[in-house]
């Protein structure tokens, strides 16, 4: 295919080029910002996320920009490049993560967009997580959540206890096993996180 070929338009596509591919491993996390209030609110309030919190009705506009702000600095999205041919043509977010410490364990309780779930860019996601935020790692996940288990699986994450009907799951580096404590399972220190009660939204 030559250059010309694959000349931008003005519409927003190339010529000569019959679809686009997003590559989840050239995937970056970035701070949220205002911007993205939009997006968050929306999930927020997917039914399915609701259900799952005991949430009888939706967020308010005024409830959740008052969780957003409590999150700012702490709280990123995961994007990834589409591309058409060679070339970047658009930076989507498909999930994030909201971090969280306690007692010398950190959380990063994450979430992807239901459009992307099933995929395999959970998994990506989420080992990028582990990469990108160092410390060791704890994380409560309800033993019925298999892709999400998967996912921090993959991301080399060892079931380390139960608490109910959540697995405390636990990640340490190799040179962090000599300082390993015996802290209890994980609490996230705010009530607005992604996976509430230890539910990771999360496919496989």
């Amino acid at each position: 295919m030559t250059t010309a070929s694959m000349s931008y338009t003005m519409a927003g596509a190339f010529t000569g080029v019959s679809r686009s591919e997003l590559k989840p491993d050239k995937g970056q996390f970035r701070l949220t910002n205002d911007s993205d209030k939009d997006l968050l609110f929306s999930h927020q309030n997917e039914p399915e996320k609701l259900e799952r919190m005991g949430r009888k009705r939706p967020f308010t506009r005024k409830e959740f920009n008052a969780r957003f702000k409590n999150n700012l600095g702490r709280q990123f999205l995961f994007e990834i490049p589409e591309y058409y041919g060679y070339q970047v043509c658009n930076i989507i977010p498909i999930g994030g993560v909201l971090l969280t410490a306690r007692n010398g364990w950190l959380g990063i309780p994450w979430m992807l967009f239901p459009e992307f779930r099933g995929k395999g860019y959970g998994k990506i996601m989420v080992q990028e997580a582990v990469d990108e935020f160092p410390g060791k790692k704890k994380a409560l996940i309800h033993y019925t959540n298999i892709p999400s288990l998967r996912c921090a699986q993959s991301a080399g994450y060892k079931i380390a206890d139960r608490e109910g009907e959540n697995l405390v799951l636990t990640w340490i580096s190799s040179t962090q096993l000599e300082i390993q404590t015996t802290d209890g399972p994980y609490i996230s220190d705010t009530d607005d996180c992604y996976c509430e009660e230890g539910e990771c939204e999360c496919d496989d």
